[in-house]
């Protein structure tokens, strides 16, 4: 949902008058591709919805019409209209809730909660007709009144300690989140960083602490493939190197790399976080900023496509070049045997 989006926002952007001026704005063209891509971000709270259903066990269905609630734009003119406004009396926090990720994930965990509670109290026979209309009626005000605003609240006071990391650590600050993103991914802490950046990506349309790292990060586990590959002395790691180089580069998949290679290697982990560091340290110096969600591959450098000029895209391909440059360097250089570890 995102990439398509972030894909249809990027195609706006290379045609609009920032850069190729094909489309103009004001056009048919361009008013539809502007708000066929920003859909793919407002509605985020059904794809979170869906995600979170999933996770938690809550009625995907229920979870996603609940979604559907808190964006309807009746929702949006009560906000607009700034008035007081109760559900069952009870007074609701005005605030709207397009583009946001955590009031969903609250709300799916309760709405699980409830649904097994009402499953228990109420007969089989009549479960399809009861459960799903008073999960519904439940959670509306739950949601509205008392999730929905608490996610909110925790997604600005995020949002603001990002800004924090970025206005006072700098570039040094940015720059570590990068060179520590792999071994989280590899020890699977990496997905709340990752809804961080979702979440400041969606509601400001711009990203500029978190995925600042996607190119030097992605093209130095493309480095650590390759190198493997050249510094391979059986059969079986040029295979493996091989392996991990095109799905990395091509594909955008990096479990072969993390797990064939890197938890194997603790040492080309290291390489890789070197690598990543340096590369997004000269992204965070020269201010480059991330605009669209895209896949992990040779293609990532174009999520950062976007404001007055194409110089953002351009460090933004230097970055990149960074970390591939440090992380090959380092394992031409140093090798990759040492401490190996078969856990993984």
């Amino acid at each position: 949902m995102l990439v398509a989006g972030g894909l249809v926002k990027l195609i706006l952007m290379i045609l609009g008058p920032s850069a190729l001026g094909l489309v103009q704005e004001g056009s048919d063209l361009f008013k539809l591709l502007t708000f066929v891509g920003d859909a793919g971000f407002y509605f985020l709270p059904m794809a979170v919805a869906y995600t979170g259903s999933k996770k938690f066990g809550s009625n995907t269905v229920i979870s996603v019409f609940i979604a559907g609630i808190m964006l309807h734009p009746t929702m949006a003119e009560i906000v607009a209209a700034g008035k007081p406004f109760t559900v069952y009396g009870i007074p609701m926090w005005l605030t709207t809730y397009g583009s946001t990720v955590f009031p969903m994930i609250l709300i799916t965990a309760v709405q699980a909660q409830v649904e097994k509670l009402l499953n228990r109290i109420i007969p089989d026979q009549v479960h399809l007709l009861f459960v799903p209309v008073l999960t519904v009626l439940a959670m509306t005000p739950v949601a509205l009144c008392v999730l929905g605003p608490c996610g909110a609240i925790m997604g600005v006071a995020i949002e603001s300690a990002l800004m924090w990391v970025h206005d006072v650590l700098g570039p040094v600050g940015i720059a570590l989140i990068g060179a520590l993103f792999m071994p989280l991914v590899a020890t699977g802490m990496h997905l709340p960083i990752i809804v961080l950046g979702m979440s400041t990506l969606a509601t400001q349309g711009y990203e500029n602490v978190i995925f600042v790292m996607g190119a030097a990060s992605t093209f130095a586990s493309i480095a650590c493939g390759l190198g493997f590959l050249i510094k391979a002395k059986t059969a079986e790691d040029r295979e493996l190197g091989l392996s991990c180089f095109i799905t990395q580069a091509l594909v955008g998949v990096g479990e072969p790399t993390i797990f064939g290679i890197l938890l194997r290697y603790p040492r080309v982990l290291a390489y890789q976080a070197i690598g990543t560091f340096v590369g997004t340290l000269y992204a965070a110096i020269m201010g480059v900023t991330c605009y669209a969600p895209l896949y992990t591959n040779f293609t990532v450098v174009l999520e950062f496509i976007g404001g007055d000029s194409m110089a953002n895209f351009v460090h933004a391909c230097i970055s990149g070049g960074i970390g591939f440059v440090v992380t090959l360097a380092l394992i031409m250089i140093l090798g990759v045997e040492g401490n190996k570890s078969r856990q993984s």
